[in-house]
């Protein structure tokens, strides 16, 4: 049977300093109770065996069993654990989520699994309009319950892999997920932290932990300079890194393109194997790298260049584009820009309603000084679309089908058995008479 409170013990909202292990009712009304006062009524010492039952908020709407030892802690989730569970961050559950049921014991609030978690689905459901349409939504911060989110998350991730967190947060969107603002994207963040760390943090429960390298972030370098013990191991490194330059006896060249820095990771498994570089000007490029795919281009005389961008689908992506392209042609000069052929891969209207692609979450800013040529080209009211909105297998698909334009597969195939067997002519140099492969390719 509930506890009954005496009347002088009750502490309204707001009134006075919070109590060791008072608990925190899902109203307008929170109860504060002191462990030493329930075990004064129940007769038992406040860290005794026996505990009493202690429910919270209007009609006992919640409850929360604490028959627990360690003074009613045993079993109850951190603020760090709650937080998981509901797919937020520590710090928004502390300071948006007051009326969520929990109890502070020692300055520590701690929550129960299933008492949050009943909270969570009785929070009322908001009505929101965008587009012209209304829909209903739960509050952003619980789109759906947070295992069916991990869950969704993992699978997605394990088709999808290599993927960056935005391509992951746009694949949850167009599933209705979460929603496609800044709280969404936050609460994906926070939900493949969880499922990542928990790995490594057995306080944080999940219901499935997220693979490291299946979420990547290329935006991340290490500096550092290679070194070998002896020079033995520096020439068995060489036999491992050898590449052919399968462009070098063709008649023209294939480079990717990428406006995007996070993106490029996900990209190595295609582009490598078939030797083509991958650009990242990062938006606007600079004139030094620019300065130094000149010098590049220059070194492959009498070749044809091909240049394959991908990039958002705004006015910011498609000005960037065309800065890029202007500044490559007007640095390589009237003889050179000639062989240099830049062609825009994606995203393009066609692949936005082949691929029914879901706009970014804004509108389109008609502010920015980039949107009239912009609207020009694609009508007014155009709206804008992210690279990271595609599937991440469909872009690398079209990555590969560019590449595929100017080699066929049988002609790749005897350029990698050409350069194995070159690799395996330098390892007898050191002394190897095994199989040595390419140290960090991957299968076309």
């Amino acid at each position: 049977m509930p506890h009954q409170i005496a009347p002088d013990r009750r502490d309204p909202v707001g009134g006075g300093d919070f109590a060791a292990g008072q608990l925190r009712a899902p109203n307008n009304t929170q109860e504060r109770i002191s462990p030493s006062i329930l075990a004064e009524q129940e007769g038992a010492a406040p860290n005794g065996d026996s505990h009493p039952e202690i429910v919270g908020g209007a009609n006992g709407e919640y409850a929360e069993v604490a028959n627990r030892t360690n003074a009613y802690t045993n079993g109850l989730l951190t603020q760090k654990e709650a937080a998981a569970v509901l797919g937020c961050t520590p710090a928004h559950l502390s300071a948006r989520c007051k009326d969520a049921p929990s109890i502070l014991i020692d300055g520590r609030r701690l929550y129960d699994r299933g008492a949050i978690l009943a909270w969570k689905a009785a929070r009322p459901v908001k009505t929101i309009s965008r587009g012209g349409s209304t829909y209903e939504r739960r509050p952003r911060s619980f789109s759906g319950d947070i295992e069916r989110l991990e869950r969704a998350a993992y699978d997605i991730a394990a088709e999808q892999q290599p993927m960056t967190v935005r391509q992951l947060y746009c694949q949850l969107t167009v599933r209705g997920l979460v929603p496609k603002d800044r709280h969404g994207y936050n609460q994906t963040v926070v939900l493949l932290k969880n499922m990542r760390d928990a790995a490594y943090d057995s306080q944080i429960k999940v219901s499935v932990e997220m693979p490291i390298d299946w979420v990547i972030d290329n935006s991340r370098r290490n500096e550092e300079r290679q070194n070998f013990i002896n020079p033995e191991a520096a020439l068995d490194w060489i036999a491992r890194i050898y590449r052919k330059d399968f462009w070098h006896e063709e008649p023209e060249r294939v480079l990717v393109v990428v406006e995007k820095d996070a993106l490029a990771g996900t990209l190595y498994e295609i582009t490598e194997p078939y030797d083509v570089p991958v650009i990242v000007p990062r938006g606007y490029s600079s004139i030094s790298y620019v300065a130094r795919l000149v010098e590049e281009i220059e070194g492959w005389e009498e070749q044809d260049i091909y240049l394959y961008y991908f990039a958002d689908l705004d006015p910011s992506g498609q000005d960037a584009a065309r800065a890029f392209e202007d500044r490559l042609r007007m640095m390589l000069g009237a003889e050179e820009e000639g062989r240099v052929l830049v062609e825009s891969a994606a995203i393009t209207p066609t692949q936005v309603r082949q691929y029914n692609l879901w706009p970014a979450g804004r509108d389109t800013k008609t502010s920015d000084s980039r949107a009239a040529g912009f609207f020009a080209e694609h009508g007014n009211g155009a709206q804008s679309y992210e690279l990271d909105a595609l599937p991440p297998n469909d872009l690398r698909q079209l990555v590969r089908d560019c590449i595929r334009n100017h080699v066929s597969d049988d002609v790749h195939a005897v350029l990698l058995s050409c350069e194995q067997e070159e690799r395996e002519r330098l390892a007898t140099l050191i002394g190897r008479d095994d199989d040595i492969d390419y140290a960090w390719g991957w299968a076309p």
